[in-house]
């Protein structure tokens, strides 16, 4: 879970039984994340971006449960159907405000550095 949104430190109170599952697929240049999981809180010290940078901005449905991620001067609650912005080249805290049955996200990791290429799509 670590190293599929960015390498950063994992802490939670399910640490003897932590069950987390995962799905992931690569969308061109991007990529698209499924998660579910107990409560766990992360960070993504200055270090870790020292150490691993992939530049990524990642946009996070918050499906189930409630989360808090603070990034710079700011900070969020999203929980049901809300979305967060985020840059792993910066430092941030999340953790995942405890809720029975544990939490869901989606997160699309998008690279800064790609460009929108216009689609065209007719309906006939």
């Amino acid at each position: 879970m670590a190293q599929d949104l960015a390498p950063h430190a994992i802490t939670s109170e399910h640490a003897h039984d932590f069950k987390a599952t995962l799905l992931s697929a690569n969308l061109g240049q991007g990529r698209v994340s499924a998660i579910d999981f107990p409560t766990p809180g992360s960070a993504r010290a200055q270090r870790l971006i020292r150490r691993s940078d992939p530049e990524l901005l990642e946009v996070t449905l918050v499906a189930k449960g409630e989360m808090d991620i603070e990034q710079g001067r700011n900070h969020h609650s999203p929980s049901d159907d809300d979305l967060v912005l985020y840059d792993t080249s910066r430092p941030y805290v999340a953790s995942c405000v405890s809720t029975s049955g544990g939490g869901r996200s989606v997160v699309l990791h998008l690279p800064r550095r790609a460009r929108a290429r216009p689609t065209v799509c007719c309906a006939g």
